[in-house]
């Protein structure tokens, strides 16, 4: 991941949301964060520019979990990559490819690996 990637991030968690914003835009990668899903779909619905990529807590609140919002993702936007993070074990992440995941990383997540990504 470039630079000039900008990532829409996905976290039910707000403190973690914000740190991994700051980690990342400290190595110049552009975010935008999400507490929801249907609040990143629905700027995605209205978006002019799709972003690079998309993080996503595999673990969301009931409200919407993340295979609903993964499988969303893949219906309507599968040319955007959705990497999966999970503080978790491997499971869900394994669970996550199977629903079309480009990567997966352990949560906390290590900014430096994501870039490589």
């Amino acid at each position: 991941m470039s630079a000039q990637a900008n990532l829409f991030i996905l976290d039910d968690d707000l403190d973690y949301l914000k740190l991994i914003q700051m980690d990342l835009e400290e190595l110049g990668i552009t975010t935008t964060g999400f507490n929801h899903g249907k609040e990143l779909l629905d700027t995605l619905a209205k978006a002019n520019e799709y972003p690079t990529a998309i993080l996503l807590d595999y673990v969301l609140s009931p409200s919407m979990s993340s295979s609903k919002v993964l499988k969303l993702l893949q219906e309507k936007y599968a040319t955007i990559p959705v990497i999966i993070y999970s503080g978790l074990d491997r499971q869900g992440t394994v669970e996550a490819y199977g629903l079309g995941a480009y990567a997966t990383l352990i949560k906390p997540v290590d900014v430096k690996e994501l870039k490589s990504i």
